[in-house]
C-alpha cells in the first residue's frame, strides 16, 4: 500500500524495495503539470512503467450549496486544495479576486452578499505562459440581515376522530410559513386545514417562520392523531353459541384504552357494564357505546346464544390418602339413565393428563404422589354440541405427617407455650394423654400427638420444647448500712443483656449493672431484674439501711437442740456491724457469751462449752463510734430445749 501522506508534493511520495534479488522503486507524482497525479514503477535492468492519470481536477467549494447566513455572520468558503494550484474567485460571475488561495473569506454577511460565489483553478506554466483551466464550481449563499425568529408553536387539537378536520395554525404572525407533514405534505399559509382526515394524515407536523429579511425558525412540532372506531367490532372469548350457563367474556377488537364504555343487551343499557370487558352468561344482542377524546361510536350488535346442556360437576372430599380410593361421579345429569347409552362423553383429567374417556359418568382412581391433585372433568353433549367443563383440587396426604405449629420452641424456665395442630384431624391422642387439638407445652420437654386425616390416613408427629439458661444473679455491696447522706455502689453480675432496678429512686441509672444508690429511707431493699439475649430472667436484691443508730433484729427464740435446726441464736443484719459487741447474761447477771463479728460467731447456748438451762436470757448489742453508727440494742431470747 503507497500511502499520500501530503497530498500537496505528489511527487515527495517514493517507496523502494527488493522483490528476490530485483530492485524496485514506485514514486508518484504529477508527471504532465495538470494537477493531477501519475504512478511511476521502475524496475531494475527494466524500463519504467507508468500508470497515467486522466481524471480532470474540480476545485469544489465546502460548505455546499446552498447557505443561508443570519444576521451579520461571516463566511469561510473552502475549495479543493491541488497541487500547485491557482484559485480566482468572484461573486455572480463578476469582479474575480485573484487570491491564488483555495480559501476565501466573506466578511460582515449582509443582504448586499447574496449571491452565487464561483471558484476557478489553474495550474500555470511558468516558463511558456500556458495555464491549465479546471472546470469552475460554485456554491450559492443566502444572508439575511435578520437572525432566525424563535419557533412559533402550533395551535391544534392532537386527537381527532376520522373523518373530521385537523386544523393546524400558526401561534404568531409572520412573513412566511412553511408546513409540512405526513403524506408529503407542504403548506405556506398561517392556518391550514387537512379535510376528511384519515389514519394516514397522522403523525407530525412540522411549521417553520421567517420575518422579513430573516432565516427561517427552528421548527415547531405537532403529534396529531387520527382515531379509527369504524372497524371496531365486538369479540366473544368463548364463542357466540353456548351452553347451559358457561359465561364468557365480550370485549373489543382494539388495541388502545378508550375512554369510556356502556354496555347495553337487547337495547336496555346494563347497570355498572362501563369497563373494556363484559363477562356474562345471558343470551342476547349486545351493543356498547365507546368514546375517545370527542370520538364515538356505537359499536355491535352481536349476539350470544345460549342451549340447555350439560353442566359439568362431581363431588370428592378435600383430602385422601396416597393409593387410596377416589370416587370422581359425575352429578346433576338431566333425564340419565344409567342402562342406557348416555348422549354425553366424560373426559375425566388427572393432573391434566386423560384418565378415562367414555360414556361413564363415574369411575375410580387413586394417586400415589403426595401433595395436590388437580382433577378435571369434561362433558360433551354430541346432540347440541355444547360441552362445559370443571376442576377441583384435593389433597393427597401420606401418613405420619401432621405438623405441630407453635410460636416459639426455645422457652424460658416457667414459660408455656401452645402447640396446636389442625383441627381437621380426628381420634388426636397427645402423649400427654389429651385429646384436643391444641395444648400447652413447657420447656424441656418432648411432646408427640397421632390422629387421623380427613382422609382417614393415620398420621403422627412430634416436638421438643428446649429450655434456655436461667441468669444466675447477685448483688454485691461494700456495706449495707449507711449513714445519712452516704451513697453506695451496687454490683449485679455483669454481662447479661439489659438490667432493670427498682426503685429507681436513688439511683444513678436503673439500666446498668452497677449503679449507685443514695437512698433516702431508713430502709430500702433494692431489686434487679437482669434478662439474657434470648428473653429469660431472673432477680435478686440486697437491703440498704441508714445508719445513725444499730439496725438489727435479733430472734425471740431458739431451740439449740443439735438436730441442725435453729441450734444458733440469729440476729438479722448484724453481718452489717461486724465490729460492734455482742453480750449476754443470765438472769442473774452472769455474763454467758460476749464477742464481736457475731455473723461468723453466732451463740450456740452454751457456756464454756457446757449446755446452758431452759429460759430467758438478756442480750446487750453496742456499737461505739464504728463507722459512724452509735447505739445500743438491749433484749431477751428464749433458750428452748
Amino acid at each position: 500500500i503507497l500511502r499520500n501522506s501530503d497530498n500537496t508534493n505528489f511527487n515527495q511520495i517514493s517507496y523502494s524495495g527488493q522483490t528476490g534479488t530485483q530492485e524496485n522503486a514506485v514514486r508518484c507524482f504529477d508527471m504532465n503539470g495538470d494537477g493531477m497525479p501519475e504512478i511511476i514503477l521502475s524496475k531494475e535492468q527494466s524500463a519504467p512503467e507508468v500508470l497515467t492519470n486522466f481524471n480532470k481536477f474540480q476545485a469544489r467549494v465546502y460548505p455546499r450549496s446552498p447557505i443561508s447566513v443570519c444576521g451579520t455572520d461571516d463566511v469561510t468558503l473552502y475549495g479543493t486544495k491541488g497541487v500547485f494550484m491557482e484559485y480566482t474567485w468572484d461573486q455572480d460571475l463578476n469582479d474575480p479576486d485573484q487570491i491564488k488561495n483555495h480559501v476565501y473569506y466573506i466578511e460582515s454577511g449582509n443582504g448586499a452578499l447574496t449571491g452565487q460565489y464561483n471558484v476557478n483553478s489553474a495550474i500555470p506554466d511558468y516558463n511558456n505562459n500556458e495555464v491549465f483551466n479546471f472546470i469552475p464550481t460554485f456554491v450559492t449563499i443566502d444572508f439575511f440581515a435578520n437572525p432566525a425568529p424563535d419557533p412559533p408553536g402550533i395551535v391544534f387539537k392532537g386527537t381527532v376522530c376520522r373523518g373530521e378536520s385537523i386544523v393546524l395554525e400558526s401561534a404568531v404572525s409572520a412573513a412566511s410559513y412553511l408546513w409540512k407533514g405526513p403524506n408529503g405534505f407542504a403548506s405556506d399559509q398561517k392556518t391550514v386545514t387537512i379535510e376528511n382526515a384519515d389514519i394516514s394524515d397522522a403523525g407530525t407536523y412540522t411549521l417553520s417562520i421567517s420575518q422579513n429579511n430573516s432565516c427561517p425558525s427552528d421548527p415547531s412540532y405537532a403529534d396529531v392523531e387520527v382515531i379509527d372506531l369504524d372497524e371496531l367490532g365486538i369479540l366473544s372469548e368463548n364463542g357466540y353459541n353456548l351452553c347451559g350457563e358457561a359465561p364468557t367474556t365480550l370485549y373489543l377488537d382494539y388495541n388502545k384504552e378508550l375512554s369510556s364504555y356502556q354496555w347495553y343487551r337487547d337495547g336496555e343499557l346494563i347497570a355498572g357494564a362501563d369497563s373494556s370487558t363484559l363477562e356474562t352468561n345471558i343470551g342476547g344482542e349486545y351493543t356498547v357505546n365507546v368514546t375517545i377524546g370527542e370520538c364515538e361510536k356505537v359499536v355491535g350488535p352481536t349476539s350470544i346464544t345460549y342451549k340447555d346442556g350439560p353442566v359439568a360437576d362431581f363431588d370428592v372430599e378435600d383430602v385422601y390418602c396416597v393409593d387410596s380410593p377416589i370416587l370422581l361421579e359425575q352429578t346433576g345429569i338431566p333425564d340419565y339413565n344409567p342402562n342406557q347409552i348416555s348422549p354425553y362423553i366424560f373426559t375425566w383429567y388427572l393432573n391434566g393428563v386423560i384418565t378415562d374417556t367414555a360414556y361413564f359418568y363415574k369411575i375410580t382412581r387413586s394417586s400415589s404422589q403426595e401433595g395436590e391433585l388437580e382433577i378435571t372433568l369434561h362433558v360433551q353433549d354430541n346432540s347440541l354440541g355444547c360441552s362445559s367443563q370443571i376442576t377441583k383440587v384435593v389433597s393427597i396426604e401420606k401418613n405420619g405427617s401432621i405438623a405441630i405449629n407453635t410460636s416459639q420452641t426455645e422457652l424460658c424456665q416457667g414459660d408455656s407455650v401452645l402447640l396446636e395442630i389442625s383441627s381437621s384431624f380426628t381420634g388426636v391422642e397427645w402423649s400427654t394423654g389429651e385429646s384436643a387439638s391444641t395444648i400447652w407445652g413447657f420447656p424441656g420437654k418432648s411432646y408427640s400427638v397421632n390422629a387421623l386425616t380427613a382422609g382417614g390416613c393415620e398420621a403422627s408427629g412430634n416436638i421438643t420444647l428446649v429450655q434456655l439458661d436461667t441468669p444466675q444473679v447477685s448483688i454485691e455491696v461494700a456495706k449495707t448500712v449507711l449513714a445519712p447522706n452516704e451513697t453506695v455502689d451496687l454490683f449485679a453480675t455483669p454481662g447479661y443483656a439489659s438490667y432493670e432496678w427498682s426503685p429507681a429512686e436513688g439511683l444513678s441509672d436503673p439500666t446498668v449493672s452497677s449503679p449507685t444508690a443514695a437512698p433516702t429511707q431508713t430502709r430500702t431493699t433494692y431489686t434487679v431484674t437482669v434478662a439474657t439475649e434470648s428473653g429469660c430472667s431472673s432477680s435478686a436484691e440486697v437491703t440498704i439501711d441508714i445508719g445513725g443508730k444499730i439496725t438489727v433484729y435479733p430472734e425471740k427464740a431458739f431451740t439449740p437442740n443439735f438436730d441442725n435446726h435453729n441450734d444458733q441464736w440469729h440476729i438479722a443484719n448484724m453481718e452489717a456491724y461486724p465490729d460492734c459487741n455482742v453480750t449476754i447474761f443470765t438472769r442473774s447477771g452472769i455474763k454467758v457469751y460476749e464477742g464481736k463479728n457475731y455473723d461468723n460467731n453466732k451463740w450456740n447456748g452454751t457456756f464454756n462449752g457446757k449446755q446452758l438451762t431452759e429460759g430467758a436470757y438478756f442480750y446487750v448489742i453496742e456499737c461505739q463510734d464504728t463507722e459512724n453508727i452509735e447505739g445500743r440494742v438491749t433484749g431477751s431470747v428464749s433458750l428452748v430445749r
